[in-house]
């Protein structure tokens, strides 16, 4: 889906947004030079939200870290650390988890339903999706190469 009237709500929050991780890193997103910030919103109790986590596995892997960001913004509460460090290990997640216990990210991005996705180019709104979505896409990966100028699609014409 495209932007909406939230994008700039989005992009002010995202200029402003520090994140502890899992692992106790802390992100400050306006610091970061990355192009493309990948925000997923999910929990470990949702099926379909653990379904999307292999194609984001992946779209990490084609990626460097220079180029590609993906942070999964958790909805499980306190007790459930045990449970997000085993779907982390179950799934080789190889991209930062930020458990949002409180809410407060969630509130901030206005997140109702997951899975859920901001995509950020440049810090700005590039793509709202508020259902499971394949990161492993071809069309999907020929927009983030687009965006990084990587390399010409296959489709493109000369």
């Amino acid at each position: 889906r495209t932007p909406t009237s939230f994008s700039k709500k989005y992009e002010k929050n995202f200029q402003t947004l520090n994140l502890k991780t899992l692992d106790n890193q802390e992100i400050k997103l306006s610091n970061l030079n990355i192009p493309i910030v990948i925000i997923n919103f999910w929990a470990a109790w949702c099926g379909v939200c653990l379904e999307e986590i292999p194609s984001m596995v992946a779209l990490r892997k084609k990626f460097s870290t220079e180029e590609v960001l993906i942070l999964g913004i958790s909805s499980d509460d306190e007790n459930s650390i045990a449970e997000l460090k085993r779907v982390e290990k179950q799934y080789g997640i190889n991209f930062p988890i930020v458990p949002d216990y409180s809410g407060e990210i969630f509130n901030l991005f206005d997140i109702s339903s997951i899975p859920s996705t901001i995509i950020f180019h440049k810090g700005k709104v590039l793509e709202i999706t508020k259902e499971p979505k394949d990161f492993n896409s071809i069309e999907f990966i020929e927009t983030i190469e687009r965006l990084l100028n990587k390399r010409l699609a296959l489709t493109s014409q000369t």
